[in-house]
C-alpha cells in the first residue's frame, strides 16, 4: 500500500514520441472547427435579429388573422410550441432596437 500513496517516481514515464505532420493536422482542425463555431454563432445571432423583425411586423400588422388565429399570443403558441419565450425574447429585442433607432 506504500507504493499506491507516493507520487514520486525515480524513473518518469517517457513523453510519448511527437509526431510533428499529425500533431499540425489535428491542432488545424481544431482551429477550424472553431471558426466554424464562430461563424454559425454569428449567423445564428442575425436571424435571431431578423426573426423578432418578422414579429414585430406580424403583431403591428396583426397578420395572424390571415390564419383565423384570435390573438398573437395564439400565434405565439401555434408557431413556437416549445417555446415561446424565444420567440417573445426576439421580438423585444428588435423592437426596441427599431425603437431606440428612430
Amino acid at each position: 500500500m506504500i507504493g499506491l500513496t507516493s507520487f514520486i517516481t525515480r524513473d518518469p514515464p517517457m513523453l510519448p514520441r511527437l509526431n510533428r505532420r499529425r500533431a499540425q493536422f489535428v491542432l488545424t482542425k481544431i482551429d477550424e472547427i472553431l471558426a466554424w463555431e464562430q461563424r454559425k454563432e454569428a449567423e445564428k445571432d442575425t436571424r435571431f435579429v431578423e426573426l423578432g423583425k418578422y414579429l414585430c411586423e406580424v403583431r403591428a400588422g396583426q397578420y395572424w388573422r390571415l390564419e383565423n388565429l384570435k390573438s398573437f399570443d395564439e400565434f405565439l403558441e401555434r408557431r413556437f410550441p416549445e417555446s415561446r419565450r424565444k420567440a417573445g425574447w426576439a421580438e423585444i429585442r428588435k423592437c426596441n432596437l427599431v425603437a431606440e433607432s428612430r
